[in-house]
């Protein structure tokens, strides 16, 4: 067992190490994405301080700040793994990673730990300039641990739905992106966006239902003290249960993307 967790440990640091590499390769790239995202994020943050009055923004600023970076950790990764899946397959690197007995879904998911990242350094530079425009400190939260904890599991979620939609994309023939209808929705209605308590009797439930409203209760109850939903003890289990959810969406979207690739090759999932 102790073998089996150091060569998951050891893949994993490769696996990193390979996709930073070529993240550093085309950092020009990612400086424009990182400033792109921040763009967009902005435009989130300052529409929502334009509803909002001056005497509340110490309490209002740093969780709509976090708010909008939950976002885009929400979004990233089915961008990262989803448009790259069928390149990852088409190039050959899905046949490599098969001969070396590696895990295809392991080396799909450390993509989006360079991409977290970007996303995270563009979300640093909208807190400055929000910092800069408000006078507001975002980053004085009431329990930073929970605050980390929150975004982590928020991070693992949108990873697993990612990856699920790219093996989804492969069988369907369709960019990941392309099928990414929820997040959206889930953002603004799911309890994300704003707390599950102020949302109207059916729309709680859609959140309670949904995985992200979950670690954005614990994002509240970090930053601003609010009370979650369920109790921090329930949002806590909630969010584990969607990620053994999540984990199992990823576990049999994967078995059939990879059923098709390995009975007829890359033109079983679309590629010829």
């Amino acid at each position: 067992m102790l073998g089996g967790i150091s060569r998951i440990l050891t893949q994993f640091t490769v696996m990193v190490w390979a996709h930073s590499k070529r993240a550093w390769r085309m950092r020009y790239n990612l400086v424009n994405w990182a400033i792109i995202d921040a763009l967009w994020l902005l435009i989130f943050v300052f529409a929502g301080l334009a509803f909002t009055p001056p005497g509340d923004y110490v309490e209002v600023v740093p969780v709509l700040f976090f708010s909008v970076v939950m976002w885009s950790l929400m979004s990233t990764p089915v961008w990262s793994i989803g448009n790259w899946i069928k390149f990852y397959v088409a190039i050959g690197l899905m046949d490599e990673v098969e001969a070396s007995s590696a895990s295809h879904t392991l080396f799909l998911a450390t993509r989006a730990i360079p991409s977290l990242a970007i996303s995270l350094l563009s979300s640093l530079g909208v807190g400055i300039m929000l910092y800069s425009s408000t006078g507001v400190n975002i980053f004085s939260v009431r329990s930073p641990p929970l605050l980390a904890l929150s975004l982590l599991i928020l991070a693992l979620m949108s990873t697993l739905y990612a990856l699920g939609l790219a093996f989804i994309g492969l069988k369907l023939k369709v960019p990941a992106p392309s099928l990414d209808v929820m997040n959206l929705a889930m953002f603004f209605i799911g309890g994300v966006a704003v707390d599950v308590e102020t949302l109207i009797w059916p729309l709680r439930l859609v959140a309670v239902l949904t995985p992200y409203s979950h670690p954005a209760e614990i994002m509240r109850y970090a930053v601003a003290g609010d009370r979650p939903y369920l109790g921090f003890q329930g949002e806590l289990l909630a969010s584990l249960l969607f990620l053994a959810l999540l984990t199992l969406f990823v576990v049999v979207t994967r078995y059939v993307a990879y059923r098709d690739y390995r009975t007829m090759g890359p033109r079983g999932v679309g590629l010829t």
